[in-house]
C-alpha cells in the first residue's frame, strides 16, 4: 500500500529484505519486543491471554538465560522522488 502511493505520485520505489536478527547481545531488546509482540496478539485475540502468560514467561526466561533467538523479517523502503528542474 505504501509502495503504491509513493509510485502513484512518481516517486521510484526499492524495497530490500532487512531481517533483524536478536540473540543474546540484544537481550533488553528482544524483551521489549517480546512483550509488546504478545500484548497485541492477546488485544487482538482476548482469548489468548492465559496461553499468552504462559508463553511469554517461557520465552522471557530463554531470553534471560541468552538462548533465545529472534528473526524479525523486515522490509527496508526507499522512495526516491522524480527529479525537477535542471536537466534531464
Amino acid at each position: 500500500m505504501t509502495c503504491e502511493a509513493f509510485a502513484e505520485r512518481g516517486a521510484t520505489v526499492r524495497l530490500h529484505p532487512s531481517p533483524w536478527r536478536l540473540g543474546p547481545q540484544q537481550r533488553a531488546l528482544t524483551e521489549q519486543w517480546l512483550r509488546g509482540w504478545v500484548g497485541a496478539a492477546v488485544e487482538e485475540r482476548p482469548e489468548l491471554a492465559d496461553r499468552a502468560e504462559r508463553y511469554l514467561r517461557d520465552r522471557l526466561a530463554a531470553c534471560a538465560s541468552g538462548s533465545l533467538r529472534v528473526t524479525l523479517h523486515h522490509t527496508d523502503l526507499l522512495a526516491l522522488p522524480r527529479p525537477t528542474g535542471g536537466t534531464p
